[in-house]
């Protein structure tokens, strides 16, 4: 059995990999194919938010200048399953999360996680580093495991009055670091994390394995702490405790 840390997104990834599922953005320009992909992700978020007007995730999904939505397609049927509609605000320096929903069926899965994943991925590459959202009491605990927080850093000049405000929400924020190569290569960053940290360790540790004490073999019952082989060597010193 591999001992590699289990990965948020590892499904996915995977079957991203093998080609059974993609990922693309689409902004509604009108076509036949984006009105189908744009129905379905409106019928995700519509059973997902069924307390919410189907008008206004509607007027929101179609819309056809300000909004765009990454969507999660089965490649079997090309068919999404999941997505997440978000508006950008370029001149403003973020990107506003509008609907973020995964089909029921396909959930505990790590496909939200990993659609969240290509979304910073996608705000990155046009070179955006912060992104708001406004989350209910139900969708905190997700945000907060995708690395958003409560304290949003972005100066407020930049966001208030340019996102709607929600009731009984929790306004929260993520920021994005230049020096994450791909947001959806979770694994590799860790890893290479864990290597020049392993270097570093070993550039300042002292390794020796040494035998074991022997003394209490040959009948002494106890010794002074600093006689015992190879401490001093560690740099312990008789005033640390």
């Amino acid at each position: 059995m591999s001992d590699a840390p289990k990965v948020r997104g590892a499904i996915p990834r995977e079957k991203e990999k093998k080609g059974e599922i993609k990922f693309i953005t689409v902004a509604n320009k009108g076509t036949r194919e984006q009105l189908e992909l744009l129905t379905a992700m409106k019928n995700i978020v519509s059973r997902h938010l069924p307390n919410m007007a189907l008008d206004y995730i509607s007027r929101i999904v179609y819309d056809t200048v300000y909004h765009e939505s990454l969507l999660l397609i089965n490649c079997k049927d090309n068919k999404p399953f999941g997505g997440i509609c978000f508006r950008p605000f370029p001149t403003q320096g973020f990107v506003e999360i509008v609907f973020c929903a995964v089909d029921s069926t396909q959930q505990v899965q790590g496909f939200g996680s990993y659609l969240m994943q290509h979304l910073k991925k996608e705000i990155q590459s046009r070179g955006i580093y912060h992104i708001l959202t406004y989350a209910d009491n139900q969708a905190i605990g997700y945000f907060m495991k995708q690395g958003f927080h409560k304290h949003v850093t972005l100066n407020k000049e930049r966001w208030q009055g340019y996102i709607k405000d929600y009731v009984e929400a929790t306004l929260m924020e993520c920021v994005l670091h230049k020096n994450v190569e791909d947001y959806t290569d979770v694994p590799s960053t860790i890893k290479k994390q864990r290597d020049a940290l392993q270097s570093l360790i070993g550039q300042v540790s002292k390794s020796e394995i040494r035998p074991g004490l022997t003394c209490f073999k040959q009948g002494i019952p106890k010794i002074k702490i600093e006689e015992i082989p190879g401490l001093k060597e560690t740099g312990w010193k008789p005033d640390i405790h």
